[in-house]
């Protein structure tokens, strides 16, 4: 008889525990169900006012019209060794005039200390790196996450090179040239994927550029639509 009780006690308990379990997942569903279109929306607006931040003069974006698409960033950051970066999306910014002016590339890099690291880099079709800004960040406060502090984005504003250098421990009596990123302290890993995002956007942009998707394709296309 006692063992009969303690088995319907055993099942009773499981039963509670599972009823227990669904409300709680059915709890946590409709919350995420009511705060999903906010946080996107609110992601969107961010993502929107950074667009406009990372290529000063830009008024409108459009995406790279499929004609002219004829440059596969997988095909070529894996042919520069740059693997674990990935480019999730490119714009051409257009200014009031309608003319293009260069591109924003949504980056995401893979080498960050605690997790991916995602930006916007803007690149003018003259080869000028304008900024980046950061999307998404996951990296340890006061070390990792001082990449997202202006001193350090200041290093990738309006520098015209053929590619950024990542210098660790840098003399203080030695000039620092454009194109130079000093490590942060604390955060070189950090620091090191940055740099190599942003080289690895600047020679997807290269790429697109020596393809001939410059003014006078993205003018034509804007007229032709």
């Amino acid at each position: 008889m006692g063992n009969k009780n303690a088995t319907a006690t055993i099942l009773i308990d499981a039963s509670l525990l599972c009823l227990i379990t669904l409300f709680a997942a059915l709890c946590l569903g409709a919350v995420y169900e009511i705060t999903k279109k906010p946080i996107e929306a609110a992601s969107k607006k961010a993502e929107n006012k950074a667009l406009v931040a990372v290529i000063p003069g830009a008024h409108n974006f459009n995406a790279i019209p499929k004609e002219f698409s004829i440059v596969d960033p997988e095909d070529v950051l894996r042919e520069n060794n740059f693997e674990k970066i990935k480019i999730e999306d490119t714009k051409i910014a257009f200014d009031e005039n309608e003319n293009g002016i260069g591109y924003v590339m949504r980056i995401n890099s893979s080498l960050g200390y605690s997790g991916d690291i995602v930006f916007l880099l803007g690149y003018r079709f003259d080869g000028t790196t304008t900024a980046i800004e950061f999307l998404e960040v996951s990296e340890s406060p006061g070390l990792g996450l001082n990449i997202k502090e202006d001193f350090f984005k200041n290093d990738f504003k309006n520098k015209k090179v053929e590619s950024f250098k990542y210098i660790k421990n840098r003399d203080k009596n030695t000039p620092k040239n454009d194109g130079d990123v000093d490590a942060l302290s604390g955060a070189t890993i950090s620091t090191h994927a940055v740099v190599e995002a942003v080289n690895a956007g600047i020679c997807y942009a290269k790429s697109l550029t020596a393809k001939q998707i410059g003014f006078s394709d993205v003018q034509k296309n804007q007229e032709e639509k």
